[in-house]
């Protein structure tokens, strides 16, 4: 398949969505999430529902990192720093998350002049 073929697909994905979008819903699996899923949801309003298997796997994950938390384990971006501050590290884990969002949403915009 060349790469035409592929964007064709994924438009044709897309449009499908959007014709149905009354009736669509992207299930949310945390294994299937495509390009056009993402964009239908974000820009034409399709519902979205999350998979109960993939609750229990994100329980299942802050479940492990909570008890890696209290074995003392460094875990990156969760209490050390990010890039060149990796080295650093800190009990104010509510903040650090927090700072990693607002670092997210730096120029982030519905739209750019």
């Amino acid at each position: 398949m060349n790469h035409s073929d592929i964007i064709l697909r994924q438009w044709e994905s897309l449009e499908a969505l959007i014709c149905a979008k009354d009736s669509a819903t992207v299930l949310l699996t945390g294994r299937t999430l495509s390009i056009p899923d993402v964009i239908a949801v974000a820009r034409y309003n399709v519902s979205s529902d999350i998979d109960v298997s993939a609750i229990k796997a994100m329980e299942m994950s802050q479940g492990l990192l909570e008890q890696r938390m209290r074995s003392g384990d460094v875990i990156y971006g969760v209490n050390t720093g990010f890039g060149g501050s990796a080295d650093l590290r800190t009990k104010n884990l509510i903040e650090l998350q927090r700072a990693l969002i607002r670092e997210l949403h730096y120029a982030s915009s519905s739209s750019f002049p």
